[in-house]
């Protein structure tokens, strides 16, 4: 079960998707499988290193690959600002896809805090 720290920066997301291929691929993960969790990964990483340590420089994102079976448990841990799902806007699920927002939903200003 890798336990791995990474500086939580861009240029190292080729690494963390390297370590959940070698993980995969030891699991018996099929290519395309493969793929699909680097993808995750890959996704999951980035938004912790874009949104919860944002301006920061030296943070450090913790990741554990845990092989079960046949199943793959990928754990990101990180001490960045928290996701608050409540200060997210509601993405409008029945507008057609080229008018929706990219990137995800945005966070919406607190008056109390945000000014």
């Amino acid at each position: 079960m890798p336990n791995i720290t990474f500086p939580a920066k861009f240029e190292y997301l080729d690494e963390i998707r390297d370590l959940v291929a070698q993980v995969a691929r030891e699991g018996g993960f099929t290519e395309k499988e493969i793929y699909s969790l680097q993808l995750a990964a890959d996704e999951a990483a980035s938004n912790i290193i874009e949104h919860a340590y944002a301006g920061v420089s030296n943070a450090e994102l913790y990741i554990t690959c845990d092989m079960r079976g046949d199943s793959l448990t990928i754990t990101m841990r990180d001490t960045g600002r928290p996701f608050d799902p409540s200060k997210v806007k509601q993405p409008n699920l029945k507008a057609d896809l080229s008018d929706r927002q990219i990137g995800g939903t945005r966070r919406v200003p607190d008056a109390k805090t945000d000014g």
